[in-house]
This record gives C-alpha cells, structure tokens and sequence, in this order.
C-alpha cells in the first residue's frame, strides 16, 4: 500500500535548529489534490523518550526513509527532547504552530504528552513505542504479553540454571512512571512470576528509568542481600538490564554467580549483551516495523484513506506487535535472519571473540 507515491523528494531537518519552514512548491499535496498551489504536507517526529536518546538517529533515520517510500512530497522535520518533558512539550507546541500536519510522537512523559496533545488541537498525534491516551492512533508492541514473556523466559533459564522450581528469588526493576507500555509491561511480569512461584524480593519503581538509576539500585541490592539468594534480574524498561550488569560487575561479583538477567531492548547493545552473555534473555522489540506502520498511518491519516486492522487501548486505536524473548540460541535466527542487524555489526569490536566461541559469523 503505497498510493502517495506521486512527486519530487522528502527534506529533513534533523535535531536541534528551527523547524523547516513550509514551502508552497506548486506539487499536489498527499491528500491528492491537483491546485497547483497547494503546500507541501507536513510530518514532524517528536523523539527522544529517554535521557540517553538512544534510540532517536536510528527512528529518525527509518521515519525518513519509510516517508521517502510512503509520501515522497512530504516535507519531514525531526526533534529529540532527551527525556526532558517540557523541552518536548516546547518542541510540539514549535512544529504545530509551525505548520505540522501529523505528529509522530514517542513520548518522554504519559502524562505530560497528554496535555501536548490537548495543545495539539486538530494536530492528528501518532505514538509510537509509548501509549499516550488521546492520541490519534498508537503504534507499538504489546505490553502485556510482552512483561509475559519476558518473565517466563527469564524464569525458565534460572530454573535450568538450577534455582529451585518454587521461591526463586527474583528482582524486578520496574519502568518509569511516565511511561504507560513500561508500566503494563511491569505489571504483567509480576503476575507471571507469581503464577510461577517465584518470590519477588524487591520492585524498583523509578520517576524515570535510566541504567544510571538502575546501577545504583541494583548495588544496593547486591548490599542487602546474599548473591545466591538472588535468581533473576528482570528489568522491564531496556535502559535498565545495562545497569544491573554494571552493577555486578562493579561489585565484583564473578559471571558464574551472577543471576540471571532478563531485559527488555531493541538497540545492538541489547543484542551484543546477549551474545557476550551478561544478558541471557532479551524482550526484542525490533524499531523497523514499528517506524514503519507508524509511516504508514501518518500517510493514510494525510489522504484521508480509512485506518483500518487496529485494536482499542485505553481509547486509542492502536497496532501492537508481538515482542519475541530472545535467548543466545534464538539470537540469530530472528534478529539476523529478519534482516534487523547483521552479524558484522553484531560481533564488531568486543563482541568479536563471544561470537567466535559461540559460532556467530
């Protein structure tokens, strides 16, 4: 389904400068209409959810390249907020009043976003990765069967690992308040390892999470507490599962008596932890798809062409995808084999020797 395929070239401006002013090019717009001097639509992306941006290049990157595909007289304008709320509530306010069309949108804060998209007006605001209630149309994965997942997985391998089948010691680093998928996602762990029969010795329920918040309260974990007593790590936001490995490595507790740790994450960091086995279990919840339904109801949404296949979250029509558990052995066969990383740029640098021992090439 591409039906906009109709004139020239996206432009973009990518972070930090002012919002590229609307051109009148004399080209139909992607709603189809033929006067010659109607301007060109407008799809501005709103991101940086988190404080470290890590993922903000490569969405932006993808956005652009999808739009390219999706709506080739789509002017594009990209912002990254940092994980700073109000910076991105400013960012918001600049591209609709400076003439935005639609609105993709990954939220740094719920609650705040909701109020950015009371502002929006008449704005249609696409979320992606974080729901926000309000919004047009949500793009992302879901959180329910994804917290599922992650636990189960990560429970399992601590079993096989030999914690005991009932009251397996379990941490859970829980993600940022702000953040309504993270919370879900939490939530949905925590009655899985209680179906389970694992004992859950400690939530981290952070304001916002961050490997640095992570670290620090997995040291303090590591100090109250004995190694063994500790099975599994499950951190529900992927900037989490970085820091719990560097608290353990920090408090020089050797690879071997180190529990479990299951995260959740979809930058090559994420996949590289796998590999090297500081992380055992990983959510994956891969960007390619979700940029690009988001693309794709972005350019529905501007021809007025019916948004159809979605399913109701919190009022929101929305497209979840299913995030996979990803384990040294499945690694792979969906992360590779799917075309979203290759194994050059899995086993570069540090990672080179784990993926010859593990026979990665």
């Amino acid at each position: 389904m591409n039906p906009m395929r109709e004139v020239s070239r996206v432009r973009t401006a990518l972070t930090g400068g002012l919002l590229v002013p609307l051109l009148a090019v004399g080209l139909a717009a992607c709603s189809g209409s033929s006067e010659p001097e109607s301007p060109r639509p407008v799809v501005a992306f709103l991101g940086g959810a988190d404080p470290d941006s890590r993922h903000v290049e490569v969405d932006a990157e993808l956005l652009r390249s999808a739009l390219a595909a999706d709506c080739e007289d789509c002017e594009y304008v990209a912002r990254d907020a940092e994980g700073d709320p109000d910076l991105q509530a400013e960012q918001m306010a600049e591209v609709v009043e400076g003439g935005a069309d639609v609105v993709l949108l990954e939220a740094a804060d719920a609650a705040a976003a909701e109020e950015m998209l009371a502002e929006a007006g008449d704005v249609p605001v696409v979320t992606l990765d974080r729901s926000v209630p309000g919004a047009a149309y949500h793009v992302g994965y879901d959180p329910v069967a994804g917290g599922r997942s992650l636990a189960r997985a990560g429970l399992q391998v601590a079993l096989d690992a030999g914690a005991p089948a009932q009251g397996a010691g379990v941490l859970v680093l829980g993600a940022g308040g702000g953040d309504l998928a993270g919370t879900a996602r939490t939530e949905a762990a925590l009655g899985a390892l209680e179906k389970r029969g694992a004992t859950v010795l400690a939530t981290d329920e952070p304001d916002v999470a961050t490997a640095e918040d992570a670290q620090e309260w997995t040291a303090g974990q590591i100090a109250e507490r004995a190694v063994e007593e500790v099975a599994l790590v499950v951190a529900a936001d992927e900037a989490q599962a970085e820091g719990v490995v560097a608290a353990y490595e920090e408090a020089g507790v050797a690879p071997e008596d180190r529990p479990v740790v299951a995260g959740s994450g979809a930058d090559l960091d994420s996949l590289r932890r796998v590999v090297t086995g500081e992380q055992e279990v990983l959510l994956y919840r891969p960007r390619p798809p979700m940029t690009s339904r988001a693309v794709e109801t972005a350019a529905e949404v501007l021809e007025g062409a019916p948004v159809t296949d979605t399913v109701d979250v919190d009022g929101v029509p929305s497209f979840l995808g299913t995030a996979e558990a990803l384990s040294l052995r499945t690694l792979t066969s969906v992360a590779v084999a799917r075309g979203f990383v290759t194994t050059a740029e899995l086993c570069e640098g540090e990672t080179a020797d784990a993926c010859a021992a593990n026979g990665i090439r």
